[in-house]
């Protein structure tokens, strides 16, 4: 190799390390948090903005509580939302009267209802026929992308690898691809509990995929091939 293209090389390499993307595992303090709520056109005692900006902070909504595809502001989303999450916060408000007394509820603005999403679909209700029980196939769990529709540097959310009243978590951390390069396998912080992934690249987020690696087929068998469910609660990005 002649010294123009050594040094052509080393000038790309560089300029390639300088614009990676980086895992991050708790997001910036200027990143804004996109809570997911369900919309109920019925108990809207306004509009649908209306009710939105009563809301506190931003948000991605669905019209429906269960397997819906969530509307966020600059950022196609490819999960749905999910109603039977647990061990989140919920969010709640908090007031003070005239004797100083402090009364902490949960929010409510009709119309609205807080969610979670999950990257599994779930199943219908079983039938009964002639020729016995016909329940549907559950779908499996996949992996997520996420799009940006506007200039994007900092992407993450906030979710579990596990429901608190089982043994066993569901996934043991995650393939993340950024712009479409492969950043490689990256391991939950804990099996369990709310906890944050993400990704930074000043130089411009695209496009995210995140695969989750299921636990049993990791731990037990060896592989990182086989994807597990996830739930999430809230999303972050700039």
């Amino acid at each position: 190799m002649n010294k123009l293209a050594l040094a052509l090389a080393i000038a790309a390499s560089a300029a390639a390390t300088a614009h990676a993307a980086d895992v991050i595992y708790a997001p910036s303090a200027d990143t804004t948090a996109y809570t997911v709520v369900s919309v109920d056109p019925r108990r809207l005692k306004s509009t649908l903005q209306n009710a939105l900006a009563q809301w506190p902070g931003e948000e991605c909504y669905a019209f429906a509580d269960t397997n819906a595809q969530l509307n966020c502001p600059g950022l196609i989303s490819d999960v749905n939302t999910y109603n039977l999450a647990e061990g989140f916060t919920a969010p709640s408000t908090t007031t003070t009267d005239s004797k100083g007394r402090v009364t902490v509820k949960a929010l409510r603005v009709d119309g609205l209802k807080w969610q979670q999403f999950s990257n599994f679909l779930v199943p219908g209700q079983c039938v009964i026929t002639s020729t016995g029980t016909v329940c549907p196939t559950t779908p499996p769990a996949r992996a997520v992308h996420f799009t940006a529709t506007k200039p994007m540097t900092e992407f993450g959310f906030e979710y579990r690898p596990d429901q608190p009243q089982l043994s066993q978590p569901f996934i043991a951390g995650w393939n993340i691809t950024v712009n479409g390069v492969d950043m490689g396998y990256f391991p939950t912080w804990s099996l369990t509990g709310v906890q944050f992934i993400g990704v930074h690249d000043s130089a411009g987020i695209q496009s995210v995929t995140m695969r989750p690696v299921e636990y049993a087929s990791a731990v037990y068998s060896g592989s990182y091939e086989v994807t597990g469910p996830f739930l999430g609660n809230r999303l972050f990005y700039k």
